[in-house]
């Protein structure tokens, strides 16, 4: 038995692990996992090769988070790898079962917490929000600065901090929280490395179908070649470690509570996580408002540095916080935070 483990093994997790060692190198695929590889995927790589072939070009960018988390585990002892289809499928079903839900979701609460809050002017912010940067370029005066008005009142920012706190962190960390529970029932985790890649495949899971839908609305928008790189930049470099920083301290709480039978409730478990992505989302959201928008637009001049300013504090926070709870749990044994 190795003694690098992430955490030190519970007894009852070193039964299973020691019960399933046999067979942990032999991986004997479902017909589904054969259907989905060989058909389900070549299927819808044709067909966004025929909707944005030049989407479809980006692709390899857009999944290498997902090739550098499948490769790491691989470079593990063989009893301390994820199953592979355990992973795969906690990627995909997190991707289109878990994002459908998420969406209509977010879509129904913030719909109706916006008819609360803007009344007889729920249209005319609906219809700014879904305005795109290169709209914006060829408005009017008059336009932008109701915009900018729009954008100030209380209602909007209180408005901000329910999209930012409740309708994307709550709901999108609860959804990484999901696919670990769901994993570990119907799928195999058989160590306790595992609860930290299944998580994460999930967590990547839901960020590569927000990454290919912010890429091709970028496409179809015709902004350029650099707003273009800009997105991948946000979307691969950003916001998918982001989702995967805050799993690994949804995975780790969850090894805390259930492996070493720590006394955590959800609150426990998803607080830092929902914490931290509701606050990195609200700055940037109100960034954008104080530059005089609404919803999210790129700011520009002073307002582009104070983003990126927050981006990398945000992210470095998350980083410093994810790596002291693993060097807890491994110093520590059952004595973590």
């Amino acid at each position: 038995m190795e003694n690098d483990n992430l955490i030190p093994p519970h007894k009852d997790a070193v039964d299973r692990r020691t019960a399933s060692h046999s067979d942990s190198s032999r991986h004997h695929f479902s017909r589904a996992t054969y259907i989905l590889i060989y058909s389900i995927f070549p299927l819808t790589l044709i067909l966004i090769l025929y909707i944005s072939p030049l989407t479809a070009a980006l692709l390899p960018v857009l999944v290498t988070p997902t090739i550098w988390l499948f490769l790491h585990d691989r470079q593990r002892c063989t009893n301390e790898r994820k199953d592979p289809q355990t992973f795969l499928w906690t990627y995909i079903l997190t991707g289109t079962v878990g994002v459908t839900v998420v969406v209509i979701t977010q879509y129904v609460l913030s719909y109706l917490c916006a008819a609360i809050l803007f009344g007889s002017e729920i249209g005319e912010y609906m219809d700014q929000f879904s305005k795109s940067e290169k709209d914006l370029t060829e408005s009017d005066p008059a336009v932008l600065a109701r915009r900018r008005e729009m954008a100030m009142r209380w209602q909007y920012w209180v408005f901000l901090l329910l999209l930012a706190f409740v309708f994307a962190a709550v709901i999108e960390e609860c959804l990484k929280y999901s696919a670990l529970i769901l994993a570990r029932r119907y799928g195999r985790v058989i160590h306790e490395r595992n609860y930290v890649t299944i998580v994460m495949a999930g967590a990547l899971g839901f960020s590569i179908i927000e990454n290919i839908g912010f890429v091709y609305a970028t496409v179809q928008a015709g902004q350029g070649a650099g707003q273009l790189a800009l997105t991948l930049l946000e979307r691969v470099v950003i916001a998918s470690p982001m989702h995967a920083l805050g799993a690994v301290v949804i995975g780790i709480n969850v090894i805390r509570r259930d492996v070493y039978k720590h006394d955590l409730n959800l609150m426990h478990v998803l607080g830092l996580p929902v914490l931290i992505h509701g606050t990195f989302d609200f700055g940037l959201f109100a960034v954008s408002a104080l530059n005089g928008n609404v919803g999210w637009v790129h700011p520009h001049g002073g307002w582009l540095l104070v983003a990126l300013v927050w981006t990398i504090f945000m992210m470095a926070n998350l980083a410093v916080i994810m790596r002291r709870r693993v060097a807890l749990m491994k110093e520590c044994r059952p004595k973590f935070l």
